[in-house]
């Protein structure tokens, strides 16, 4: 009753879906991979972006200590140039 390309045929129907099977299993396991390290990637730049914040408040904080500390430097000056004023008098 059966016939020899029959027979063939159903083993290459048979390859044929296990060939996709396979692939298509391949490629989910590739998606599935390429998601967890794309989460991987995405963390370690919201961490490298939180450190730029963390730097950028360091940077400004110090650029307020310097304004400060210019300042103090200008009111130094003035009360030098008056006592040198007053001592001279």
């Amino acid at each position: 009753m059966l016939e020899a390309g029959t027979i063939t045929l159903s083993w290459s129907m048979l390859t044929g879906i296990a060939a996709l099977i396979f692939a298509f299993g391949g490629c989910y396991w590739l998606l599935i991979h390429i998601g967890k390290e794309g989460s991987k990637i995405k963390d370690k730049v919201n961490q490298h972006a939180e450190m730029h914040v963390e730097h950028k408040a360091k940077i400004e904080n110090l650029n307020q200590q310097m304004l400060a500390i210019g300042s103090d430097t200008r009111e130094i000056k003035s009360d030098i140039k008056d006592l040198l004023k007053r001592h001279g008098d």
